[in-house]
């Protein structure tokens, strides 16, 4: 099933908790850049140390063979909506 369009390139994800936070590595493990935008600093500053512990720990068991600092890289986490979308 592709759930996507073959010319989708940029993916914005608005809300940074574990869901999303999770569609966010599935779309950056499949090539996709990705916007991430939460409401709340907090969240937003916490994000990449999240993100990189769960990426390592997949990468860890061989559940992601690509680098989670590639991964990561294809992720940007913006400080306003307008900038997701």
């Amino acid at each position: 099933m592709n759930i996507m369009p073959e010319n989708s390139k940029n993916i914005a994800i608005v809300g940074a908790g574990l869901v999303g936070a999770g569609w966010a590595m599935v779309f950056a493990r499949a090539g996709q850049q990705v916007k991430v935008y939460d409401a709340s600093e907090t969240i937003r500053r916490g994000l990449p140390e999240h993100l990189g512990t769960s990426l390592e720990a997949l990468h860890r068991h061989g559940l992601v063979t690509e680098t989670p600092a590639a991964i990561t890289a294809r992720i940007q986490i913006v400080e306003t909506l307008p900038q997701a979308v």
